[in-house]
């Protein structure tokens, strides 16, 4: 059994010390065939950099590290025989010339400017040339870059290869700040449009991230980048497919299964089938379109380490742009939408119209479940370039891909979302069903200042839609069965909270930008108001069908920097509708 390489190890230190590798060579032959600049995003640690890696060796000659692999020039040819259709396909054995090497790692310390971007990706090249003994002038990537490929073409008698890691760093890295964002995106744009300019000195291009929604740099520069993060063919690049799974870890299940047993106190009937299907439940299920779904490499190493489940990758960091957008969208990330999604919607998300779905998904919290060929009707349209009537789209539904997200997906939002106080909010369940069932005003105002207490970031986001949603965030972590903008007769009720005993609590939210006068009456007049919407948009309505045995009313107001009030609607059952000129709410 061959060790795992479970430190950074690149592609040379693991075939050197012999280490456990999945041959990902076919798919880098048919790379370098087809295309000549290619973007992938994958999740983090599903192996990117190690194919960044893998692509380096390859173009530096080093033939030896690939000795018995798919690539290998003494074997191609027979392994060509068993994998494709050589009746449509020519098989050559690959080169192994030598060629320079231009590649950037973009995950860089000082980007808050696009000035600091600029000097880190300059200082790269630099560094680069230095080594390679390249005289290059001037402070603009065109001068360098020029100076670069001609001086390496004229050393090696070969063209450039471009290799860049964690291109997308520099943008989501400041998601949060869209200027500083924005600024960083042109000059990437910048970056890659002097490489398309120079693409006559490039053999082969290959760039790598996470995120989707950055790539409009590339799209805008050269465009002429090949997006494979979706093409069927590549589907298998990163992460284990099933059947190297099934190769690679084979000679390990028996002992798995035994010390598996011995730990967990094991039903004597579970087999190496059921720890197979366990493990699939657990770590496979990404899905890139293509014949066989991947399974987490970095989760599948750590559960042969440790002999247990549990959430190896969902806790081994989170791309900090996707946590800075769930604090800002609280409630998009919390309640999904998972159907019809076109591949348009899934891949050219903008810099600030960015939507839970598709991030999830480049993210590897949300993977493609099945896609089918939809109609769409250009009827009311105007027909200007005299399309039919109906044209046929491909629609995705999306899902949670296995068990180890879908385990910790919810509490990783809350934790995001109140950070250290999540831990507070799951004891206060008990707490509000109390304050609910009894109309409790004051204590469900003091239940929402701890609540509130715990977030240090939410008073810079001074919307309604985002009390609503932290409100309706807070209820589920403490437990509490919550539904939001439930459809009546008139309108949607922000929240409906179902308590035991068949009782509903129908909250409306306000939130109050400015109190110009009296601070007293503006909250009660807007509290009332909270409460007159519930009773005359009906939205209790639909509650009522139910049979229930107590419907309530509660209006919440948010005012001012960190102020919260609420009232209880303690009057006549919003069961039946109000006497016309009756009014029963209490003062």
């Amino acid at each position: 059994m061959k060790k795992f390489a479970t430190k950074s190890q690149t592609f040379r230190q693991i075939i050197e010390d012999g280490l456990l590798y999945a041959d990902k060579t076919r798919y880098i032959y048919n790379l370098i065939r087809d295309h000549k600049f290619c973007f992938l995003s994958r999740p983090r640690r599903f192996g990117k950099t190690l194919l960044l890696d893998t692509l380096q060796e390859l173009f530096q000659g080093n033939q030896e590290l690939f000795k018995g692999l798919w690539i290998d020039p003494e074997t191609i040819i027979d392994n060509a025989k068993s994998s494709f259709d050589t009746q449509n396909e020519t098989i050559l054995p690959f080169s192994f010339k030598k060629h320079p090497i231009i590649r950037l790692d973009m995950a860089y310390d000082k980007t808050d400017t696009p000035e600091e971007l600029k000097n880190e990706i300059i200082g790269d090249l630099r560094e680069i040339a230095l080594q390679e003994g390249i005289a290059v002038t001037g402070d603009s990537f065109h001068r360098i870059i020029g100076n670069m490929t001609n001086g390496l073409t004229n050393k090696y008698g070969e063209r450039a290869i471009l290799l860049v890691d964690e291109y997308d760093s520099p943008v989501t890295d400041h998601i949060n700040n869209y200027k500083v964002a924005r600024a960083n995106s042109k000059v990437l744009h910048n970056f890659y449009r002097v490489i398309k300019s120079y693409s006559a000195r490039f053999d082969f291009g290959f760039v790598t991230g996470i995120s989707r929604f950055a790539m409009t740099s590339l799209e805008s520069g050269p465009n002429n980048f090949s997006d494979i993060s979706m093409d069927p063919e590549y589907a298998g690049v990163c992460g284990f497919t099933i059947p190297e799974f099934d190769a690679l870890f084979a000679d390990r299940m028996d002992e798995t299964l035994k010390i598996f047993k011995e730990r967990n106190h094991g039903d004597n009937d579970f087999t190496v089938t059921d720890l197979r299907r366990a493990i699939l439940e657990w770590y496979d299920g990404y899905n890139w379109l293509g014949p066989d779904q991947a399974l987490n490499p970095f989760s599948i190493i750590k559960f042969f380490t440790k002999r247990h489940f549990s959430n190896y990758w969902i806790h081994s960091g989170r791309p900090f742009h996707l946590e800075t957008l769930i604090q800002r969208k609280p409630m998009d990330f919390i309640q999904l939408k998972l159907d019809s999604y076109t591949t348009e919607e899934l891949t050219e998300s903008k810099l600030n119209q960015l939507e839970p779905a598709p991030v999830l998904f480049h993210s590897g919290y949300l993977t493609i479940d099945r896609k089918k060929d939809a109609l769409i009707n250009f009827n009311q349209k105007i027909d200007m370039f005299n399309m039919d009537e109906e044209e046929s789209i491909e629609v995705f539904f999306l899902k949670i891909p296995n068990k180890e997200v879908k385990t910790t997906y919810k509490e990783y939002c809350f934790r995001t979302i109140f950070g250290s106080g999540y831990k507070d909010i799951q004891g206060l369940g008990a707490e509000l069903v109390y304050a609910f069932s009894n109309k409790r005003s004051e204590e469900i105002t003091i239940l929402l200042d701890k609540i509130f207490g715990n977030i240090t970031y939410w008073r810079r986001i001074a919307r309604e839609k985002y009390y609503h949603g932290i409100v309706h965030a807070s209820l589920l972590a403490a437990g509490l069965r919550v539904e939001s903008e439930k459809l009546g007769r008139l309108g949607r009720s922000d929240l409906v909270v179902i308590l035991p005993d068949k009782k509903y609590v129908i909250i409306e939210i306000k939130y109050l930008r400015n109190i110009e006068n009296n601070i007293q009456s503006s909250l009660i007049d807007a509290l009332d108001g909270a409460l007159e919407q519930i009773e005359m948009t009906d939205y209790s309505g639909p509650y009522r069908i139910l049979n229930p045995t107590e419907i309530i009313g509660l209006g919440i107001v948010f005012y001012g920097k960190n102020m919260v009030a609420a009232k209880f609607w303690k009057g006549r059952d919003l069961r039946l509708p109000p006497p016309l000129g009756t009014d029963t709410r209490d003062e």
